[in-house]
């Protein structure tokens, strides 16, 4: 991270000092995030292999893939840390 930012504790920290509100759940909300994420990229990928979205010769098909299960383990280890 670059310098000068605050890290995510810092700026978790600094939303719930200000706003008052429980932030002792946000693991779902950030599990939830990727999952939508992940969800999202499966259905452009799968319409980019079934030709729907034109000629995916340009595209990166397996960066997409790639996308997907990052995105699946990070919301997996969200949900994780939760416990």
């Amino acid at each position: 991270m670059a310098d000068g930012f605050p890290s995510t504790d810092d700026l978790l920290r600094r939303y719930a000092d200000r706003s008052g509100r429980d932030v002792s759940r946000i693991g779902y909300y950030t599990a939830f995030n990727h999952w939508k994420y992940a969800c999202i990229v499966q259905g452009v990928l799968s319409r980019y292999r079934s030709g729907a979205l034109g000629d995916p010769s340009s595209v990166d098909l397996d960066g997409f893939a790639r996308s997907i299960d990052q995105r699946a383990t990070l919301a997996r280890e969200a949900l994780d840390s939760m416990s």
